[in-house]
């Protein structure tokens, strides 16, 4: 699947859309950054200026489990 951000607004939609097919709450991909759950809700929402490595790290792997233990 290829895709592209063009906007903020668009890599928090990709994330958050990626976030609810696997059916996770925003304080486990959070966890996973090493980040707090009012950042993932931020970048989800496109606002804020996060350190792009937190929205890279809350975008799963290709390979990865659908879901956490």
């Amino acid at each position: 699947m290829s895709w592209l951000a063009r906007s903020p607004e668009q890599l928090g939609a990709h994330i958050k859309h990626l976030r609810q097919q696997r059916g996770l709450s925003q304080s486990q991909p959070a966890d996973l950054a090493a980040t707090r759950q009012e950042t993932v809700s931020i970048i989800e929402r496109g606002h804020g200026r996060a350190n792009i490595s937190t929205p890279l790290a809350l975008l799963p792997a290709p390979d990865a489990a659908p879901s956490l233990p």
